[in-house]
């Protein structure tokens, strides 16, 4: 008969903190078959481990989810669990609290990967200051993958639905094996001198192993030195690789590269045309009609300074001169006419003819007008005009008389 009764929830706690107090079940790696796996809406992850004869409860925290785990746990696969053996008091079993899960075989793999990761980190070619910015409009896309994976096809099936303008350039290379990493690495440099507006470098999912030419350091240094802005899309969004670190945009698949790619749609680029053609349109008519103003005002400021505006203002202005030109000669030419007219009218009263008409006569003596009285002498010939005559006379006697009667000397 026992000594002592203990409850069970005691015991229970006895059990735990004898295992959680072991050091050898702290940190524990165990290899075995994933059995059931449930993943909680909570973010927590259930499972089983398993092999030929025994299996052993798993639980992985949400918490520890983003870095303990990088692929899909699925039921089949074989990993590695490492976490800390514990009890759960509830259900009196013990259980695994994971902290990191891998493949089988990825422990190693996922070391190199670490190293790598750091030291390429220290280096400063994760450094944002580094990434090249994707171009808004791409056009022109270089593609380095297998020829015949699914990775190609997801591309050039969401590139072709998305936007068919934009024109695809494969590079076949090895994506998984020894020499992948070299044939990776001339594709990108092939590519790259390609100028194309964007590179992509990946590959469909799958294990560390099968993933692990991404994590080459040749391959990491071959994005960094690229002059053409590259996009890794390796695997499955849990799948993250070297070539994610130091690649200037990662996408989580490669369909979600072929989605970069296409940021604009063909749809939305039509928009964009039709938008830019009607403010093309818009900005061309105000153009045009800004300069016609102009052609107008240089037209009118030309016409006004052009020779010929030029001698029409002169021919006016002539023609207004030629107006008072002629008044004024109109005027001067009336005012002697009628100083011509009373000049005629004196000079017809001083008219010889006149007199002679009158009854008066000129008298002449040797072809000389004869205006004084002793110009001639008794007996001379005398020549007298008459209006309607002449006649002829001989000097019988002169006398010196005023014109008044007065008489001053006689002479014969």
């Amino acid at each position: 008969m026992a000594n002592h009764i203990y409850s069970v929830s005691r015991v229970s706690s006895y059990l735990k903190n004898l295992i959680t107090t072991d050091p050898y079940l702290h940190n524990i790696s165990i290899e075995g078959e994933i059995g059931t796996v449930t993943d909680h809406r909570s973010g927590h992850l259930y499972f089983t481990l398993k092999d030929e004869s025994a299996q052993i409860r798993g639980v992985m925290f949400s918490r520890m989810r983003k870095e303990g785990l990088k692929f899909p746990l699925e039921t089949g696969q074989k990993v590695v669990v490492t976490g800390n053996i514990t009890t759960y008091e509830d259900g009196s079993y013990y259980q695994i609290l994971a902290s990191a899960i891998t493949r089988s075989g990825d422990g190693e793999l996922y070391q190199r990967f670490l190293a790598l990761k750091e030291e390429l980190e220290e280096m400063g070619m994760f450094d944002a200051s580094y990434k090249k910015p994707l171009p808004k409009f791409i056009r022109r896309v270089g593609i380095a993958t297998s020829s015949e994976g699914a990775a190609i096809k997801d591309i050039i099936s969401t590139v072709q639905s998305r936007n068919p303008l934009v024109q695809l350039y494969l590079m076949p290379c090895q994506v998984q094996g020894v020499q992948a990493a070299t044939s990776i690495v001339k594709a990108i440099r092939y590519l790259d001198s390609c100028h194309l507006d964007v590179i992509i470098v990946g590959r469909g999912g799958g294990s560390m192993e099968d993933l692990w030419c991404f994590n080459e350091r040749m391959v990491a240094e071959a994005i960094f030195e690229c002059e053409t802005p590259v996009i890794s899309a390796v695997g499955h969004e849990r799948d993250v690789t070297i070539a994610d670190f130091v690649a200037d945009c990662r996408a989580e698949t490669p369909t979600r590269a072929g989605e970069f790619v296409t940021k604009i749609t063909y749809q939305e680029l039509c928009q964009m045309r039709d938008t830019y053609l009607d403010r093309l349109g818009m900005e061309v008519n105000h153009t045009l009609g800004r300069y016609r103003d102009k052609i107008e005002r240089y037209q009118k400021t030309l016409g006004l300074l052009s020779p010929k505006a030029k001698l029409e203002k002169e021919y006016m202005a002539l023609t207004g001169y030629e107006e008072k030109l002629t008044q004024v000669m109109k005027r001067i030419m009336e005012r002697y006419r009628h100083q011509i007219s009373l000049y005629a009218t004196q000079l017809e009263g001083h008219s010889p003819l006149k007199k002679i008409s009158a009854g008066f006569g000129y008298v002449e003596h040797g072809g000389k007008q004869v205006r004084h009285w002793n110009d001639v002498a008794v007996g001379e010939e005398l020549k007298i005009s008459l209006g309607d005559g002449v006649i002829y006379s001989k000097v019988t006697k002169t006398q010196e008389e005023s014109v008044f009667g007065k008489q001053k000397k006689v002479g014969e």
